[in-house]
């Protein structure tokens, strides 16, 4: 696999305009090698952490950056494919560059744009680059554009049987007088690269500044199979809690 690294890159979140709100915590998982049913763990997780926040999207899509390589010399490239797709980590849909409202590497407290190589036709995942010229350790994020979809109530039947919250998040809609569901969303994915030797950097507690975003609690870089994997979740910048 591609991602045969010590860490795995964090994916999508999505974030809603809607109500059913409620405060989340700290989000844990256990890593092994992850593959596809430790992925599921995580994801799992999330959706536990988030579901419970607001109401979903009407697709299973997640999003994700997975570089090229986790560990790249000074003045080497960083290279991170962008896609959508069901089955992490294999890509699917290429996002389109006009969908992304921010592209940013961060390194040694410096952050600059990360650039895209244009797509081919047929591309499954869209190219992000840079070539840092410091040592450290590499975040690396992406932000789309706002979304707003509205959703026949079979479409939200479906994607709630299909992600386990018919039961609930489905419950307190079917309650709802009109069934109206419209969502405004956005997707965040976010990961990390060591760029050179800097084994005193711990930049990966700092947070990007995403409305919603996971921080790890550990370098997750340095990960060894079977350690425990923790991270904070934050909503504009502050921790969530009693989830």
């Amino acid at each position: 696999m591609r991602s045969r690294s010590p860490w795995a890159p964090m994916r999508h979140t999505h974030l809603f305009d809607a109500s059913f709100r409620r405060p989340c915590q700290p989000v844990r998982t256990r890593h092994a090698d992850w593959s596809q049913g430790s992925v599921a763990t995580m994801r799992e997780a999330l959706l536990t952490a988030c579901v419970l926040a607001a109401p979903l999207p009407a697709t299973a899509h997640d999003t994700w950056i997975l570089p090229a390589r986790w560990n790249v010399p000074v003045g080497g490239a960083v290279v991170l494919d962008l896609t959508s797709a069901m089955d992490f980590p294999t890509p699917e849909t290429a996002a389109r560059p006009d969908r992304l409202v921010d592209r940013r590497i961060r390194i040694g407290g410096v952050v600059s744009s990360l650039e895209v190589s244009p797509a081919a036709t047929g591309a499954r995942a869209l190219q992000l680059s840079a070539a840092p010229t410091a040592a450290g350790l590499a975040t690396l994020w992406i932000t789309t554009r706002p979304r707003t979809l509205d959703l026949k109530p079979e479409e939200v039947e479906h994607y709630l049987r299909e992600v386990g919250a018919a039961e609930t998040i489905g419950e307190r809609w079917r309650r709802s007088p009109d069934k109206a569901w419209r969502e405004t969303y956005v997707k965040v994915a976010k990961t990390f690269v060591r760029v050179g030797v800097a084994p005193n950097d711990e930049s990966w507690r700092e947070a990007v500044g995403a409305s919603l975003e996971l921080v790890p609690t550990s370098d997750p870089t340095t990960l060894s199979p079977g350690q425990e994997l923790a991270f904070v979740l934050l909503w504009k910048g502050k921790p969530l809690a009693d989830l």
